[in-house]
């Protein structure tokens, strides 16, 4: 941007907060972005115009009341009018569009600088959630490992047995499953992750060495599973809740239970098949299978046939547990457009978190939530959601996906997901205060209402079924042995959906099968 005379403003006034006004070769900044990307007044950068680099030096930094921050990612930068014109070739203009190169001299994409842009980018966003922070920034460490998806919750268990965590759950925020997909296109994995490497993280605060090692148990819930009584209309079950009730029951205590965690499966599905033997598949679908209680109490097991005497239970929250459920969706359709890739760079919003464990820890600090009281810590999803790479560099079936690192060492192909952060902890008065810290953070610098469209909580819906009779005629159909057949020489023929997934249930039907209001 540009004015004719910085020294003769009549209207619209820029101010001029530091250094000095623009003249000859020099560039002012917007203030607010010289701290974001770490250019200070006397910080030398090259501009790229018509594939001619000049160097600059910025000189000041300006705030002209127009501009912000939180809604412009790209920085602001002004300078002399004669000097404008001459660049831009056109002195009727004041504003020209630009954007901070991560490319080297030659248009290389270059990583380095890419870092280097997003470090300060991450750098801003924690000096912005400074004042907000429950006490000393102490976020929690995350620790990713790679299972294998048929052994994933066996696998799980072995680390917190050996890690130590399993005799120190109060060092321990949480665990669950990286709601990524590795290797979609791996002709052997694609409708199955049974084989497939799936990736778990475990959140935890700092080690001591010599841990003892207890052995790990697992309490499993599926999310089909008729484990609940719930009526048309009444709220729909949340997982941690339910998993925390049905420990109670089964005599695990607070010390006994390690962490709760959602399973999901990652998979694409065969729609169709052509004469000539081409594959036609769905995108890759996240789906969330139930919820496992990872515990330490031996005599859990021989208690589930009297719960299960009972079922379905009369479940509500259990009393003194908090869970929350933070919007992830939203913000990675902004910063992370592109799920084979990973967050972009410069950020179109600098000021949101660029991924969801960078959501994760900015709750955990700033209500400042201690892992003692914490049961479940998560980046999943609520619903199924598809995965699906797009981009004008993709070909075919996702041909190009990039290769990314992974825990292991090797780098493979990747679909981010995820919609949505879950904290699950046991309440204290000075976490009601971080929740109020919380909330004024996400209107005085997220500008987001992070608890909207979360999905969670909704009431219970009737089945389709019960609604319109053509519907209900149609599922008992599909039900019966003429149906089941008919489905069954489709599959064979073109690869079609199964009965079970004709069928659907909705997502509210979560641990229930529902009565009627």
């Amino acid at each position: 941007s540009t004015r004719v005379d910085y020294a003769e403003q009549t209207m619209s006034y820029w101010e001029l907060v530091a250094g000095v006004w623009p003249h000859g070769n020099d560039f002012a900044i917007e203030r607010g972005y010289d701290q974001t990307f770490a250019l200070a007044p006397g910080t030398q950068i090259e501009t790229r115009i018509d594939e001619r680099v000049r160097p600059v030096t910025i000189t000041g930094v300006l705030n002209s009341h127009e501009v912000t921050q939180g809604f412009m990612a790209d920085p602001t930068f002004y300078v002399d009018h004669r000097r404008f014109a001459e660049v831009t070739g056109d002195d009727r203009f004041g504003i020209v569009a630009a954007q901070l190169a991560v490319h080297d001299a030659a248009g290389r994409y270059d990583p380095a600088r890419a870092a280097a842009i997003g470090q300060s980018e991450r750098a801003a966003r924690d000096a912005a959630r400074s004042p907000y922070l429950a006490g000393p920034p102490a976020g929690p460490l995350i620790t990713r490992v790679v299972t294998t998806g048929a052994s994933q919750l066996a696998e799980v268990a072995d680390v917190l047995q050996r890690s130590g965590l399993a005799a120190r759950p109060d060092l321990l925020y949480g665990v669950y499953r990286v709601p990524d997909r590795l290797d979609p296109n791996d002709r052997r994995t694609r409708s199955d992750e049974a084989q497939a490497p799936v990736e778990w993280d475990i959140v935890h605060a700092p080690l001591p060495s010599g841990l003892p090692q207890v052995p790990v148990q697992a309490v499993w819930l599926g999310i089909d599973e008729h484990w609940v009584r719930r009526r048309v209309g009444e709220t729909a079950v949340m997982d941690e809740e339910l998993a925390v009730d049905v420990c109670t029951r089964l005599g695990i205590g607070d010390r006994q239970l390690v962490a709760v965690a959602r399973v999901l499966s990652a998979a694409a599905r065969l729609e169709s098949t052509d004469a000539d033997g081409t594959h036609f598949w769905s995108a890759t679908e996240l789906r969330p299978l139930g919820v496992v209680a990872f515990h330490t109490h031996p005599g859990a097991d021989a208690a589930l046939p009297a719960l299960g005497a009972h079922l379905p239970l009369v479940h509500s929250a259990p009393a003194g547990l908090h869970v929350d459920v933070l919007n992830w969706h939203s913000i990675a359709a902004e910063v992370q457009p592109r799920p084979q890739l990973p967050a972009l760079v410069p950020a179109r919003f600098p000021h949101l978190p660029a991924t969801p464990q960078e959501l994760l820890t900015m709750y955990l600090e700033v209500v400042g939530v201690r892992p003692e009281d914490c049961v479940s810590t998560q980046v999943t999803v609520q619903a199924a959601m598809a995965v699906a790479p797009y981009g004008n560099e993709l070909t075919g079936n996702m041909a190009r996906l990039p290769e990314l690192p992974c825990a292991d060492g090797v780098a493979r192909p990747r679909l981010h997901g995820g919609d949505g952060v879950v904290v699950g902890y046991r309440d204290r008065p000075d976490y009601q205060e971080g929740r109020q810290r919380w909330a004024a953070y996400c209107q005085q610098v997220l500008f987001a209402r992070l608890h909207l469209e979360t999905g969670a909580r909704k009431p219970v819906e009737p089945h389709w079924a019960d609604s319109h009779a053509v519907a209900a005629a149609t599922e008992r159909f599909l039900a019966s042995g003429v149906g089941r057949g008919l489905i069954a020489v489709a599959g064979v023929l073109y690869g079609s959906a199964s009965s079970a997934e004709v069928v659907f249930r909705p997502a509210t039907w979560r641990y229930t099968q529902p009565e009627p209001a």
